[in-house]
């Protein structure tokens, strides 16, 4: 079986710490992880704060303007 947890939320709600720290957690408990990353912004600091994560349990991937809309 696979989870999928959605972390959603205002900006500034805390959505990138809380997501390091979660996944921290689960990297530490042995657990493989994948996190598909969705910023709006011409930069992505989120996928910035992210980087340390990625590693052999950890992968990170990003959806570049997933949110736009026409």
């Amino acid at each position: 079986m696979i989870k999928i947890d959605l972390i959603t939320g205002f900006l500034g709600a805390g959505k990138t710490t809380f997501l390091k720290k979660y996944a921290d957690f689960l990297i530490r408990k042995g657990m493989n992880i994948g996190i598909l990353e969705n910023d709006y912004g011409a930069v992505n600091v989120d996928m910035m704060l992210l980087q340390d994560l990625m590693g052999d349990n950890c992968e990170l991937e990003m959806v570049a303007g997933g949110c736009h809309r026409d």
